[in-house]
């Protein structure tokens, strides 16, 4: 911590919060949850859909990044063992 100025520590935490803040206000911003394949944890994100492209961005200072081009969809429901991996999940 010698060396390091306290300015410095504010400037970074003030640009991840802008950050975050930022890609939480886009056009189009959808929050969703994402379980990666051979992954059990869910990880919290925002999407913007363009076209057939998927664009994901890992919250809270976005540091993961990815975009998968998608050829089809479908929506369901969480079944009730998926809901207790999610913990904040809307009741039915």
């Amino acid at each position: 911590m010698v060396g390091v100025p306290l300015w410095l520590c504010a400037v970074g935490l003030a640009a991840l919060v802008f950050r975050n803040r930022r890609l939480r206000t886009r056009h189009g911003d959808i929050p969703v949850r994402v379980r990666h394949p051979g992954k059990t944890r869910w990880a919290r994100g925002h999407t913007v859909w363009v076209s057939d492209v998927l664009s994901w961005r890992q919250s809270p200072a976005a540091w993961h990044e990815s975009v998968f081009h998608v050829v089809g969809a479908t929506v369901r429901g969480a079944d009730p063992q998926e809901r207790k991996g999610l913990h904040q999940a809307a009741s039915p």
